[in-house]
């Protein structure tokens, strides 16, 4: 079997390798999977498998860090020192 390769594909976005392209491309992935997750919690929550206020928290969290363009914890801890919030 030949795979014909196509460039587009493996495109880094200007990254110096696919890990960090990945690693910056975090916060958008967990926003995505989290959109319109809230008929999800409450079906999982009846099930026992999640508490459900925890989860939305975490969603409103990981939506707001995106919103605000931060990436990990280390932004998230500069963010907080710089605006008087830790």
């Amino acid at each position: 079997m030949t795979v014909a390769r196509d460039d587009g594909l493996a495109d880094k976005r200007g990254h110096e390798t696919f890990m960090l392209k990945e690693i910056h491309e975090q916060p958008d992935a967990v926003a995505r999977s989290l959109y319109g997750i809230d008929a999800d919690i409450d079906a999982v929550a009846q099930e026992g498998i999640l508490d459900p206020a925890r989860v939305r928290r975490i969603v409103v969290v990981s939506s707001i860090l995106h919103k605000l363009g931060i990436e990990n914890r280390v932004q998230a801890a500069v963010y907080a020192a710089r605006h008087g919030i830790a």
